[in-house]
């Protein structure tokens, strides 16, 4: 029979290995988050140039029914469907956005000694890349949300002055 260990292996530890063991999950994690941020961009990118295609389609569609018909209403529905689409515009191109990774001219002149140092370093880069994402990703929310009422809103401020140019015309 053979004989059990009753150690169990409790992988790094302080006095050997835990700090790099650290600056390494931490840099790992940090992309992993730019890597979610990445795909939460390209959704609201999506989104945005749903939202503009919308937008400009009714904006066209209620610019000239307000033409035609001399409805000021209908005016003030396209102005507001025109704004949802300018709104949506700053999502499509975000600035300042954070990839993942770093810059392989960065590494290579980091002036640091050891691996442990330039992996914290590394980390810390990361983090601040992920902080600087959720405050555009928070920024793009808003926008869509502003974006999306205005276009509610054009839709519901036209939508009886149409009826009843509907039923006018019948």
């Amino acid at each position: 029979m053979a004989e059990q260990s009753n150690t169990i292996d409790v992988g790094e530890v302080r006095t050997n290995g835990l700090r790099l063991w650290c600056a390494k999950e931490a840099l790992r994690q940090a992309e992993k988050r730019i890597d979610a941020e990445l795909d939460a961009l390209g959704k609201f990118m999506n989104r945005a140039i749903s939202c503009i295609g919308w937008s400009i389609t009714l904006t066209a569609a209620l610019l000239a029914a307000a033409v035609q018909y001399h409805s000021w209403v209908l005016f003030i529905a396209a102005v507001a469907a025109f704004l949802a689409a300018l709104i949506s515009v700053p999502i499509i191109r975000p600035r300042k956005w954070g990839q993942p990774g770093d810059n392989a001219g960065y590494i290579m002149s980091m002036p640091y000694q050891t691996e442990l140092e330039m992996t914290e370093n590394l980390a810390a880069r990361a983090e601040t890349t992920t902080k600087q994402n959720e405050q555009i990703l928070s920024r793009m929310a808003k926008y869509l949300f502003i974006s999306s009422l205005l276009l509610i809103a054009s839709v519901l401020l036209a939508a009886p002055k149409a009826i009843m140019l509907v039923h006018t015309i019948s």
